[in-house]
């Protein structure tokens, strides 16, 4: 990975896998570093991890992206720090859990709504960008926004829909120098 000393990033799910990784390879190429988890407790191991492995604080800021005070709440935090995020890495859209629950059971339409109704908040991500005229944001999606796997209805649909999203707000914010991203792993 490149340097990135001087650079904000912001990396959401980070508690654990993919998300975890990103905030550690962030951090040791010289980023200030901003996590975001849903579990407070999983991403305060988390913090304390990426902040062992750079050698220096990683700011942790609890909260679930569907909630559309959350994104308000890091950057008010991360200015607080005297931080500008610079890297919004947003993660996939529909947690792993609720992929493993539509495999048994289906989802219910809350649930089958809520991937989608966190992807606004993301999208905020870049207005905040425009004004230092850089930004890269990197979301990691999933295989399935462009091969359908089988058990996995809701993912099928709903993936290619963010995929779609992602598109939108690279055309959208080019001319701002914000380049917009997506990663499938697999």
């Amino acid at each position: 990975m490149y340097a990135i000393p001087g650079r904000v990033a912001l990396v959401t799910a980070a508690s654990s896998g993919i998300g975890l990784a990103c905030a550690r390879a962030l951090a040791r190429a010289g980023a200030r570093v901003a996590i975001n988890s849903r579990d407070p407790e999983r991403l305060a191991a988390a913090a304390r991890q990426v902040a062992e492995s750079a050698g220096r604080p990683v700011l942790a800021v609890p909260g679930d992206l569907t909630d559309p005070e959350v994104p308000f709440r890091i950057t008010a935090r991360s200015r607080a720090n005297s931080a500008r995020s610079s890297c919004w890495s947003p993660t996939s859209a529909a947690p792993a859990g609720h992929l493993r629950r539509a495999r048994r059971a289906g989802l219910a339409r809350r649930d089958r709504q809520r991937p989608v109704a966190g992807d606004p908040a993301l999208a905020r991500g870049p207005a905040r960008m425009r004004n230092l005229r850089f930004g890269r944001i990197v979301h990691v999606l999933s295989l399935t926004a462009r091969q359908p796997l089988g058990g996995l209805a809701t993912s099928n649909t709903l993936r290619p829909a963010v995929a779609g999203l992602i598109g939108d707000l690279a055309r959208d914010n080019a001319v701002h120098g914000i380049t917009v991203n997506a990663v499938c792993p697999a």
